[in-house]
C-alpha cells in the first residue's frame, strides 16, 4: 500500500494519505481510538524500494476505521512509516489487508514494529455484493483477478475502489492490490473490473475481494461488502461463500450482521435456503405437514413437498427443527439439480447407505470433494457454513 513516509515519533502520526490508492472521504467516527492485532506477512526491499505484506485484524468490539505505522531499522538509522487500512469501517473479528510500497535506497532493513489503531465508527446502513468474477493470475508480472461489485441496496452507491487481498497456499496475505476506482452504481446495476497488485516474491493461490464505498452525495454513509458486513465470517474459509448466499438474497443472516457459520442447518432452514436459492414456486395445495404449523419456513417446506424434492421425515411429519446431514443434503441437492446417476463410487463411508447414489452423483458433478480423503462424513450434520458452499457451487453448475 503506498503511503508517505514520517520521520516523527510514533505517536504523533494521527491521519494518513491517501495517494494511489484513490483519496475517499473520512468516515465519520466518535474519537474513542482503539488498537488491534496485527498478522503480518513480512517484506522485501528491490531497486523500487521498500515493500512490507500485511494484515490486520480488528479485535475490539466496535467497527473500526484506522492507519498502520511501521518502524524500519538499517543499521543505525530508524525510520518510520505509515499507511491507510484498504478497508473502512472494519468490522469485529474482520481483517484488512496492507501493503506499504517506499522508495528506500538501504541495501537492507528490519522491520522493528508495526501496530494498527483507528477510530470506531457507526454500523453501516447497507451492504453490496463483491467477489471475483473468474482466475487468479499470480506471476512475475504481478496478481491480477477480475472482480465483480453488485449494487443490491435500493440507492446510488459510490466505489472508491475495490481491492483484494492475495494469498499464498498457507492462507498468508502474500500481496495486495486495488482497482475500479470511483465508480458510481445505480441500484441494480453491477461493474465488472480488475483489481492488480505489483509483483511480490510469492505465488498468490487465492484472492479475498473487498471494497471501499458509501452512498452517493452522502456526508459519509458507509456501505461495505457482505463479508464486511457479518462480524462472524472473518475466520471462515468458506467466508466467499457465506458472501455469496447474502448477494444473492438466499440468506439476511441469523441475526443483524451476524450469519452464525458454525450452526448446524434445521431441516425448516434448508427449505428457506432451497426455495430461494432454486426459485421454486410457492405452494397452491393444502398443508402437507402436520408438525411445522405456524413455524418458520412452513411455507417453504410445503413448496419444497410440492417440487418433488422432499416427502418428508415421516408420514406426515417433516421434521422441521431436526439438523440436516450431509447425505440428506445430497440427496435434497441432486432432486433439485436432477443430476444423472453417478458412474462410480467416489467414497467408503457411505456403502448402504441411503444417500449413497446421490452423494457419487454430487461428487461428480463437482459440487463436493467430501469432508476428508476418500470420506463423505454422511452422517455429519451441515453447517451455515457448509450449506453456503453447497449451494454456491450447485448453482454455479451449467
Amino acid at each position: 500500500m503506498l503511503s508517505r513516509r514520517m520521520r516523527t515519533a510514533l505517536a504523533s502520526v494521527a491521519a494518513v494519505a491517501l495517494v494511489a490508492l484513490g483519496s475517499a472521504p473520512v468516515a465519520l467516527a466518535d474519537q474513542t481510538e482503539v488498537c488491534m492485532t496485527v498478522l503480518t506477512h513480512g517484506g522485501w526491499i528491490d531497486t523500487a524500494g521498500l515493500h512490507m505484506i500485511g494484515e490486520v485484524r480488528n479485535t475490539s468490539s466496535s467497527r473500526v476505521n484506522g492507519y498502520v505505522t511501521f518502524r524500519v531499522q538499517s543499521g543505525a538509522a530508524e525510520d518510520a512509516f505509515a499507511g491507510d487500512v484498504g478497508i473502512m469501517n472494519l468490522a469485529p473479528g474482520g481483517r484488512s489487508p496492507l501493503r506499504l510500497d517506499e522508495p528506500y535506497n538501504h541495501a537492507s532493513a528490519t522491520l522493528i514494529e508495526i501496530t494498527y489503531c483507528g477510530y470506531v465508527q457507526s454500523s453501516p446502513v447497507g451492504a453490496i455484493g463483491v467477489s471475483p468474477s473468474g482466475p487468479l493470475v499470480s506471476d512475475a508480472s504481478g496478481d491480477s483477478v477480475p472482480v465483480q461489485i453488485r449494487n443490491g441496496t435500493p440507492r446510488a452507491v459510490h466505489i472508491f475502489r475495490a481491492i483484494a487481498a492475495f494469498r499464498r497456499s498457507d492462507g498468508q496475505v502474500s500481496n495486495m492490490g486495488t482497482g475500479l476506482q470511483d465508480v458510481v452504481l445505480n441500484p441494480g446495476e453491477s461493474v465488472e473490473g480488475t483489481v492488480f497488485a505489483e509483483p511480490s516474491p510469492d505465488v498468490a493461490v487465492r484472492a479475498d475481494v473487498d471494497v471501499v464505498a458509501a452512498f452517493e452525495g452522502s456526508t459519509w454513509e458507509a456501505v461495505v461488502s457482505w463479508q464486511n458486513w457479518f462480524q462472524d465470517i472473518a475466520d471462515q474459509s468458506l467466508r466467499m461463500s457465506i458472501a455469496w448466499l447474502a448477494e444473492h438474497g438466499i440468506t439476511g443472516g441469523c441475526s443483524t450482521f451476524k450469519y452464525c457459520p458454525t450452526a448446524n442447518v434445521t431441516r425448516a432452514q434448508m427449505a428457506i435456503f432451497l426455495v430461494r436459492a432454486f426459485g421454486f414456486p410457492p405452494a397452491t395445495g393444502p398443508d402437507h405437514f402436520s408438525d411445522d404449523n405456524g413455524k418458520t419456513g412452513e411455507s417453504s417446506i410445503n413448496a419444497l413437498f410440492e417440487a418433488g424434492i422432499t416427502g418428508g421425515c415421516n408420514p406426515g411429519l417433516f421434521c422441521p427443527t431436526a439438523n440436516v446431514t450431509r447425505a440428506q443434503m445430497a440427496i435434497f441437492l441432486v432432486r433439485a439439480l436432477g443430476l444423472p446417476a453417478p458412474s462410480g463410487d467416489h467414497f467408503s463411508d457411505d456403502n448402504g447407505m441411503t444417500g449413497e447414489s446421490q452423494i457419487n452423483s454430487l461428487y461428480e458433478a463437482g459440487v463436493t470433494g467430501g469432508c476428508a480423503p476418500g470420506k463423505f462424513c454422511p452422517t455429519s450434520p451441515v453447517t451455515r457454513a457448509q450449506m453456503a458452499a453447497f449451494l454456491q457451487r450447485a448453482l454455479a453448475l451449467p
